[in-house]
């Protein structure tokens, strides 16, 4: 996966699919993020990223740009 599209996956993640009362939510959460992390171990960059989004989610950091295309 490309750094922009993982960026949009990233973003479009529920990042506090945790606190869900619905377990379905939480599972399909739990799906997701462990493909988010198999894909942050790619790169260098795809693990920034993800860190990244982490600590904007916590409200840590600004939201982070999104890379280019090219």
């Amino acid at each position: 996966m490309k750094l922009p599209e993982y960026y949009d996956a990233l973003k479009n993640h529920d990042w506090h699919y945790q606190y869900s009362d619905d377990h379905r939510v939480y599972l399909a959460g739990e799906r997701e993020r462990s493909n988010l992390l198999s894909h942050a171990r790619r790169s260098p960059e795809h693990q920034k990223l993800y860190q990244e989004f982490r600590a904007y989610t916590n409200g840590l950091m600004s939201e982070p740009e999104r890379p280019s295309d090219e």
